[in-house]
């Protein structure tokens, strides 16, 4: 856990706003990159990605207070002001909704420019993982005996004498659900979740891109992803150990979400992007 990667003249620099800032760089260099292999102007990229960015944020952060609501009902203002939290479901669907926008603006078609963003979401969400470890936060449940070898502790933060109880999020927890004292210096060890799913964005960043290349009816790409992250996803919840993501009847808002965008993507498969491929031929490999 690295809450701060470092300083630059007394400023500390969050790891995890620079890991979501080194993801949204490295996303809008593969979009970029892939643009321009299929003739698709720059200035869509460029826009997409900063209206897809502003509208992903506040769609996250709507729907973490919507999931949050006793919190945000108990104290609107601080809850809207409060600068944190965020359920990635809610961006997925805001900045979906703004690169639609932004594809018709630009006269693009909407299957062409999923396919070639959501390669970049992929890795922008693997690197955005990364942050989330290090800053300790969407952490994972306490290890199973099949995961000692790789699980990971974190650590209260000051001195164990200080009046004030500061932790990171999973000790805090830990310590909140008496699995730990205030004597001890670590919380025990949990699945690094985060890593997990980071490395399996990673995976689906390579495998979109590599997809993305056979040149395939547009919006399969997109369909692939959307099929796969929510399926890892559905998944990787099970070994979530953070509770303020909104679990009820014992799943999480993510699982609750799954099946209903897998349904709305087998819609979309089998009512606009198989009948149109029938019709059409195949493209040739750039």
């Amino acid at each position: 856990m690295r809450p701060d990667l470092f300083q630059i003249h007394g400023f500390s620099v969050p790891s995890y706003g620079f890991m979501v800032a080194l993801g949204i760089l490295a996303a809008t260099g593969l979009s970029l990159w892939l643009a321009r292999r299929d003739g698709v102007a720059t200035e869509f990229v460029m826009d997409a990605v900063f209206w897809g960015v502003v509208a992903g944020f506040l769609g996250a952060r709507f729907l973490y207070l919507v999931v949050s609501w006793q919190a945000t009902l108990a104290d609107p203002v601080g809850a809207v002001f409060s600068g944190g939290g965020g359920v990635i479901a809610g961006g997925l669907v805001a900045g979906a909704a703004a690169v639609a926008w932004t594809a018709r603006r630009h006269r693009v078609s909407l299957g062409r420019a999923a396919d070639l963003l959501v390669p970049g979401v992929a890795l922008a969400q693997a690197l955005g993982r990364v942050g989330c470890h290090l800053a300790g936060c969407c952490f994972g449940c306490v290890a199973p005996a099949w995961a000692a070898l790789f699980s990971v502790r974190y650590p209260r933060l000051g001195p164990a004498d200080a009046t004030a109880v500061t932790g990171s999020w999973p000790y805090l927890d830990h310590l909140r659900r008496g699995l730990v004292t205030t004597a001890e210096a670590w919380s025990l060890p949990v699945v690094p979740v985060q890593l997990l799913e980071a490395a399996w964005c990673g995976f689906l960043a390579l495998g979109l891109t590599a997809l993305w290349f056979r040149r395939l009816p547009a919006g399969t790409v997109a369909v692939v992803y959307g099929v796969s992250y929510a399926v890892g996803r559905f998944a990787l919840e099970y070994l979530r150990g953070d509770e303020d993501r909104g679990v009820r009847w014992g799943l999480s808002l993510s699982q609750w979400l799954a099946p209903i965008a897998l349904a709305a993507l087998a819609w979309l498969w089998s009512r606009r992007i198989r009948p149109r491929a029938a019709h059409q031929p195949p493209k040739a490999s750039a």
